[in-house]
């Protein structure tokens, strides 16, 4: 039986969307020569696919779906229920299927002696998802007018992405924690900053939301009762990305031509219409943190 990374299509269409790109770049067109990168990107994703992983499913859990029209009505019946690992629904657990995009969300653990855990409290309302096509279209036309994640598609994947696959939530639960057993009593805030690589969210993928900055800020309140440190607060998330260089002709130009920097360069220089304007990609996002811990 084939699998994803052994295909013998899926290896035959990339050796033919190779041969593409490289005619493409040759005689100037940076669409056909994108339309091709996107669908050789794709398919590398999917031979990188890895297998459901059944341990990875929470022992109590609530079914959550994307949310659009993709969902199918089985798994949007689910959606919002609460399941155990060992007693799946009949549909299997999020991911069994394959293209299956839902998650399985942890149980809340607030009767725990101890957590920390963030809710999601802003509104996401996603439109249609833009492809990297539609993109570098937007590059091209638009002279640098910014965009919402929300515009095209993909806050929500960029937040379960950043706070779940990424384990990030988790990390800066225990940042807060840590902040604030090290600060007195009452109002107390914690910033943080860091790069992320958001790369695999997108069918095409080389050219969009690569290395993005996310930064957040925590605003809330810290007391003690009995043993016990409990915060409480809201934390706000800035997603912040440019898109730029999506072509990158001369890199591609050295790697298919076998050419130095010099002549990839001149080679690039006589394609015409290149000219375009970076534009900024952002948005923001915010959950409700909670946490009660052993006290100092």
């Amino acid at each position: 039986m084939n699998t994803p990374d052994t295909d013998p299509d899926i290896l035959h269409e990339q050796a033919r969307l190779l041969r593409t790109m490289t005619t493409s770049l040759e005689a100037g067109d940076p669409i056909a020569y994108h339309r091709a990168q996107e669908r050789f990107a794709h398919l590398t994703w999917l031979r990188e696919l890895k297998a459901y992983d059944p341990d990875s499913i929470p022992e109590r859990y609530i079914w959550r779906t994307r949310g659009d029209d993709k969902v199918s009505p089985e798994h949007a019946a689910n959606n919002g229920k609460i399941f155990k690992r060992d007693n799946p629904p009949p549909t299997g657990h999020p991911g069994w299927r394959p293209n299956c995009r839902c998650i399985a969300e942890p149980m809340p653990d607030e009767d725990k002696p101890e957590f920390a855990k963030q809710t999601l409290i802003s509104s996401v309302k996603d439109g249609p998802k833009w492809s990297d096509f539609d993109l570098l279209e937007h590059y091209y036309s638009q002279s640098g007018k910014s965009l919402r994640l929300s515009e095209i598609g993909y806050l929500r994947d960029v937040i379960h992405h950043y706070g779940e696959r990424l384990g990030t939530f988790a990390r800066i639960n225990q940042q807060i924690v840590d902040a604030a057993k090290n600060t007195e009593l009452g109002r107390f805030s914690y910033d943080f900053n860091n790069t992320y690589d958001f790369w695999t969210l997108f069918s095409g993928g080389k050219f969009s939301l690569n290395v993005s900055t996310v930064s957040g800020v925590f605003i809330g309140t810290s007391k003690v009762d009995s043993k016990y440190l409990e915060i409480d607060g809201t934390i706000t998330y800035y997603f912040d990305d440019e898109f730029t260089d999506v072509l990158d002709f001369a890199d591609w130009a050295e790697i298919l031509y076998g050419v130095d920097r010099d002549r990839a360069e001149s080679m690039v220089d006589r394609i015409d219409d290149f000219l375009a304007v970076p534009f900024r990609i952002y948005d923001q996002w915010q959950t409700q943190y909670k946490a009660k811990t052993i006290a100092n």
